[in-house]
């Protein structure tokens, strides 16, 4: 089946199903997270908060950590970084059963959590390509990827709903530490080649340059990598507003925050899907160009609806245009880096998809809680104003379109993707 064709690969598939089982456990945890910070102060400003202190260490450590993932063995780092994982997840388990669990310890876990995710995102990424034994697959496994991230996503935030409702938060963070034991047990059986480049030895801030002259210089990775962070901000402050209006504007619990964000996960699901099904990365531009004014246009009709299931289709398109945009970009960048500069440029690529988003989170939460206390309902308006700001990046990249379209064709031509 040409949608799975990636998954013959031995080594891929181990890490992919290994992933699954993770992945629905990290929703679990993302959704706790929330309705538990915003349950205990009612505050939007804290929900920014703690999703900036989560997030913000991408934007931070990302040029490092793509030295570390070019210079090290990729296995042993997603050893390391997943073993801290599961330890962080069941630490804030241990905290919420003994009742202990404070504002700040949330903040201070977020912080590691934060830390180790941003080596961790850009190892996977990079690390993809050595488990691919037909090149030509590639694409097909980034897409698959993203299809297995958003499967995850539709899963894990309805049975954390149904979880937190039923017997509470530790067990929802509970979870998700024991769901890291499937990725470690596949990382062990994995059978690949060091992946560490010995020759790669020069100085640290030197290497840094050297991968961000490569994306200067790429103009349409470039290009690539500044829209995702556009709307990856964006995305962030869109994120936040999901536990406010799951109880204010629907008057509902940590269930309808489970059923939000599946909804989200559903339509991102599908865009992956039909991503996956793509023979190759030619056209892309176009999906990029039409999901980001999907998800926008999405987000401006989101604002005016006080109805769950309209609100949760329009959830579903928003989660389509989203995931499109993100895993569209992904492929086209991995498609045509060289592979010596692959970990850095995926560090960059983090730090626009992850890093940006906690500065979104952080000032949506400050700017709705201001409405807030003004006796305005600030959700619906930071919805909409993040909508028409979609909208505005997406046909700003629809006009530098026929630039970039000439700029990647030597690339797609070098990388046997077309033929001169």
């Amino acid at each position: 089946m040409r949608t799975l064709r990636a998954l013959k690969s031995r080594n891929y598939r181990l890490f992919f199903f290994g992933q699954a089982v993770s992945l629905v456990g990290t929703w679990m945890d993302s959704v706790a997270m929330q309705w538990l910070v915003y349950s205990k102060t009612g505050s939007a400003e804290l929900l920014g908060v703690t999703a900036f202190f989560t997030l913000v260490p991408a934007f931070i450590i990302g040029p490092f950590a793509g030295v570390m993932v070019d210079r090290f063995d990729k296995r042993k780092l997603l050893l390391f970084t997943q073993s801290v994982q599961m330890l962080q997840a069941g630490a804030i388990a241990a905290l919420v059963f003994t009742n202990t669990i404070q504002i700040w310890m949330v903040l201070a876990l977020s912080v590691v959590a934060g830390l180790v995710g941003a080596i961790d995102m850009p190892t996977r990424q990079a690390f993809m390509i050595d488990l691919v034994e037909d090149r030509e697959d590639l694409s097909n496994a980034i897409a698959l990827n993203s299809s297995q991230f958003n499967l995850a996503r539709l899963i894990g935030p309805a049975v954390a709903g149904f979880v937190y409702e039923l017997v509470g938060a530790g067990y929802c963070f509970l979870i998700n530490a024991l769901s890291f034991f499937a990725v470690l047990v596949a990382l062990y059986m994995l059978r690949t080649p060091k992946t560490s480049n010995p020759q790669l030895k020069a100085n640290v801030f030197q290497s840094i340059r050297d991968g961000a002259s490569y994306v200067k210089h790429f103009v349409p990775v470039r290009a690539l990598i500044l829209l995702l962070a556009a709307v990856s901000f964006l995305a962030g402050a869109q994120a936040v507003m999901m536990p406010v209006m799951a109880k204010q504007a629907f008057h509902g619990n940590a269930s309808t925050l489970g059923l939000i964000q599946s909804a989200i996960g559903a339509g991102a699901l599908a865009s992956a899907l039909m991503l996956a099904s793509r023979k190759s990365v030619v056209g892309l531009g176009k999906w990029i160009m039409w999901s980001v004014l999907l998800f926008g246009s999405s987000l401006i009709a989101l604002a005016f609806v006080r109805n769950l299931p309209l609100a949760l289709v329009l959830l579903t398109l928003a989660g389509a245009g989203f995931m499109t945009q993100m895993a569209a970009t992904n492929t086209l960048v991995q498609s045509v880096v060289d592979d010596a500069m692959r970990g850095r440029v995926m560090s960059f690529y983090t730090m626009a998809f992850v890093g940006t988003m906690p500065f979104g989170s952080l000032l949506a939460g400050y700017v709705a809680g201001l409405l807030d206390r003004h006796g305005i309902f600030g959700a619906p308006v930071v919805l909409a104003a993040v909508g028409g700001l979609l909208v505005t990046s997406g046909l700003f990249f629809l006009r530098a379109m026929p630039r970039l379209r000439e700029a990647i064709r030597p690339a797609y031509i070098e990388k046997g993707i077309l033929t001169a």
